[in-house]
């Protein structure tokens, strides 16, 4: 019998049991509720659900309550128009990291990792790496060029080429590339046992194109005004190698700039078939200009280093350019108000440091060694250039310069021109300065800093340099050289042998490969000898050059014209040609031991045009009668009118 409710007017003395059977069917017999069976609660859903039907495009907003309708049409009002979720097609999955909103190449498309890739492989690489540094420029604004805001991972070597390109890879403004690490291998292109760690972007052999370049490059280089709207900004390359794979590509820079407001960061650029980096920007003021770079290694590069004409007002801190076959750093003449910090370079086949811009402050930096093919190991050619701290080191050979000023072609007013820092490992024949002969020198230059004199002379050279053709022996008449061109009609010269000494002499004229009418010195001179010109054109300047190994010997050869320098050494200071001072320049000695005029007999002294004589010996004695006193006056005549201060 099934349970049921008791029913009135019926079930006589029933009552109770069949109402405590029906109540027995859903609760215990303390009166608590039995837990539904399955079925029971298969059943409830069921029912429940065919209660409401929810539609395939989810709930109108119409369905909702006024209220929650009021805050969704709020915060879609507040919602910038470029982020709206119709303004892009969706990403492949796997493409942006759900949890930090980064791009990953890998899911754009096939990554192949490693060197030697094949074509097809290089150019799927670079497709998919672009792809995923375009959907991080467009989720940031504005899709054409300026303003993304995405960062795109790159792990691994990757391999690019884009066929029909002049780069493989185009970058926008607000994009970070970045990677995992740093430590690529600069060997490691050449030598399998060396393989790269790190993130490595690597231009694809046979590219022969750049391999980063920023967004309209093209349009933009040269312009000196550019349009904000259409020149990159705000992009940054970190933690990354990028690597021109120098050995199976004939051109292409690592990395092509023409932007502002940019971040390199623990960056390494190797082995470009041309340059490491080439960065430019105009001249028009507004906006934010500086670019920032720390901790930047630029080596081992066909061309230059770097190559920086701007923007301007940017700041470097802990950088290093070796060993590329151009200079090393290349500061463009546009640049200005750059401030370098701790830059070591070295080893480059041009000048370490190439300052051709106004106002650059270097501090803490070292040029190690002189440039190649005779180059100094820093050049200047513009002013307002201030070296303070850090080393200027030679590499001990003959003929070295250490520091250039002027190119020996573009007239240049040099002033404000500092270096106070430490002049070093110079040899017999090597120059700290040298003046170009283009250079006109103003008030406020200053070169000061301990030098390592030892037992070889050192000096300020001007403009000329050669060297010797053919071993020839001073004094000679005629002195055969390779080449004459930077040289003036006459003048004074000096030459150097490591070991032997060295020697000042002059001429009178010259012809394409010698020097005629030559007097003075005494030397023998092996092939190759290094000839200069000393200098003579820098009447303002102030140097203080002090033997810092306290050698008295060593000697600063310095040019004929004095003018207003000022010259402070500790060790002897030698004038060839007669020192011309300015109208109005005094000599100043000191007032405790005094100074001399000579400090040996035999040194020979005139005044006043005179023939130079050594000190004058058998005067007379002192006179005790007329006649003798005659003889005295006459002989003193004598001697006072052949030293010339008298006629």
């Amino acid at each position: 019998m099934a349970s049921r409710l008791p029913i009135p007017g019926s079930d006589d003395n029933q009552w109770g049991d069949i109402l405590n059977d029906f109540l027995s069917q859903a609760h215990n017999a303390d009166g608590s509720l039995k837990p539904l069976t399955e079925a029971q609660v298969t059943n409830l859903v069921a029912d429940l659900a065919a209660k409401y039907t929810k539609p395939n495009t989810g709930i109108a907003s119409a369905d909702l309550a006024t209220a929650v309708q009021a805050s969704l049409t709020k915060a879609d009002a507040a919602l910038p128009a470029s982020t709206a979720a119709t303004t892009y097609a969706p990403l492949p999955a796997a493409a942006q990291n759900p949890l930090t909103g980064w791009f990953q190449p890998e899911g754009f498309g096939t990554i192949t990792y490693g060197k030697g890739v094949t074509s097809a492989q290089a150019q799927a690489n670079a497709a998919a790496v672009q792809a995923a540094i375009d959907a991080a420029n467009n989720g940031g604004g504005i899709a054409a060029n300026t303003a993304g805001g995405g960062v795109v991972i790159i792990r691994g070597v990757i391999e690019c080429y884009k066929s029909g390109a002049t780069q493989a890879l185009t970058l926008y403004g607000g994009v970070a590339l970045q990677g995992w690490g740093p430590g690529g291998d600069v060997f490691s292109g050449t030598d399998a046992s060396l393989p790269y760690r790190g993130s490595v972007l690597r231009l694809w052999g046979g590219a022969n194109q750049d391999l980063i370049r920023t967004a309209n490059f093209a349009a933009l280089t040269g312009v000196t005004t550019p349009s904000a709207y259409v020149t990159p900004n705000r992009f940054s390359l970190s933690n990354l190698v990028l690597d021109g794979n120098k050995v199976a590509n004939t051109s292409g820079n690592c990395l092509t700039i023409y932007g502002r407001s940019y971040w390199l960061n623990n960056l390494v650029v190797q082995n470009a078939p041309a340059q490491g980096i080439y960065t430019e920007y105009g001249t028009s003021a507004g906006y934010d200009n500086e670019a920032q770079w720390t901790n930047v290694r630029v080596t081992d590069c066909v061309s230059d280093g770097v190559n920086f004409l701007g923007p301007h007002d940017s700041s470097m801190v802990n950088a290093f350019c070796s060993r590329n076959g151009g200079s090393g750093f290349i500061a463009g003449p546009l640049v200005g108000s750059l401030q370098i910090t701790n830059m070591h370079n070295w080893a480059n086949g041009g000048y370490n440091f190439d300052l051709q811009a106004g106002d650059i402050s270097l501090v803490n930096c070292v040029s190690d060694g002189a440039g190649g093919s005779g180059k100094a190991g820093v050049r200047v050619t513009a002013s307002g250039i201030h070296w303070l701290g850090g080393s200027i080191y030679g590499t001990n050979t003959t003929g070295e310069i250490l520091v250039q000023i002027g190119d020996g072609t573009t007239a240049l007013l040099a002033q404000s021109i500092i270096f106070n820092t430490r002049w070093w490992n110079l040899a017999l024949g090597s120059a700290p300065l040298r003046f170009m002969n283009n250079v006109t020198s103003n008030f406020g230059n200053s070169f000061s800093g301990p030098m390592e004199a030892g037992a070889n002379a050192r000096y300020i050279m001007g403009n000329g340099r050669t060297i010797l053709n053919g071993a020839q022996t001073l004094p000679v008449g005629t002195l055969t050289v390779a080449d004459t061109t930077s040289f003036p009609t006459s003048g004074n010269l000096y030459a150097g042998v490591p070991g032997v000494g060295m020697t000042a002499f002059s001429y009178t004229g010259k012809t394409g490969t010698t020097f005629t009418g030559v007097t003075g010195g005494a030397l023998a001179m092996p092939n190759g000898t290094i000839i200069w010109q000393l200098n003579s054109n820098s009447p303002h300047d102030t140097f203080m050059l002090r033997a810092a190994d306290g050698a008295s010997v060593g000697v600063l050869q310095y040019g004929a014209d004095l003018g207003g320098s000022s010259l402070f050494m500790d060790q002897a200071i030698t004038f060839v040609g007669p020192p011309t001072l300015n109208d109005g320049t005094n000599l100043a000695v000191g007032t405790s031991s005094g100074s001399k005029i000579g400090t040996a007999t035999t040194q020979k002294i005139g005044f006043h045009g005179a023939t130079p004589t050594i000190q004058q010996t058998g005067t007379p004695a002192a006179a005790t009668d007329l006649a003798t006193a005659l003889t005295l006056v006459n002989d003193l005549r004598t001697k006072l009118i052949a030293k010339g201060l008298i006629s």
